[in-house]
């Protein structure tokens, strides 16, 4: 998360980091680890409602739609991410 921080700060202040990367692919780079590491926040929830208290208390379609709502915001922000940066 912190080379995140620092990826969004040499975003900010792209005078330094010029130097040593193109901007294009510094913002690709940035991206692609924003994605990385909102993968991991949505793998680490998703795991979360496997535990034994949330399947207890959250049932039936309920517990479905807990599951797939962080799972299609993934799938809609890889998209957006993949058209913004890498599309042609």
């Amino acid at each position: 998360m912190m080379l995140q921080c620092c990826g969004g700060l040499n975003l900010l202040y792209p005078q330094t980091a010029v130097r040593f990367i193109r901007l294009v692919s510094l913002k690709q780079l940035h991206a692609t680890s924003a994605l990385l590491l909102f993968t991991l926040a949505v793998a680490t929830l998703v795991t979360g409602m496997l535990s034994r208290w949330f399947v207890a208390t959250v049932t039936g379609t309920s517990w479905y739609m807990c599951v797939v709502c962080p799972m299609l915001i993934l799938t809609m922000l890889a998209s957006q991410v993949n058209t913004a940066y890498f599309s042609a």
